[in-house]
C-alpha cells in the first residue's frame, strides 16, 4: 500500500516520494510496536517478527530506490 501511494505521488509530485517512504515506515513501525505491546503471542515470537519486518523493509527500500530513480516522460 505504501508503494502504491508512492507511485501516485511520483506521477503528481515526484520530489515528495522520499517523504512518502519515510512517513510509511514510521506508520508501519508504530503498528508493529502496538501489536507487540498488545499481543502476548507475538511477544513470544519476537525474533520471527523482526526477521519478517526487516525483510519487508529491505524490499521496500529497494523498490523505492527504483521508483525514485525512475524517469517519467512528461506528456
Amino acid at each position: 500500500m505504501i508503494f502504491q501511494i508512492g507511485c501516485l505521488i511520483k506521477i503528481k509530485h515526484p520530489e515528495y516520494v522520499g517523504f512518502v517512504f519515510m512517513g510509511g515506515m514510521i506508520v508501519k513501525m508504530a503498528v508493529v510496536l502496538a501489536m507487540v505491546i498488545v499481543n502476548q503471542e507475538i511477544k513470544t515470537n519476537i525474533i520471527q517478527l523482526f526477521i519478517s519486518y526487516f525483510v519487508v523493509l529491505v524490499s521496500e527500500v529497494l523498490l523505492f530506490i527504483r521508483l525514485i530513480n525512475l524517469k517519467l516522460k512528461k506528456v
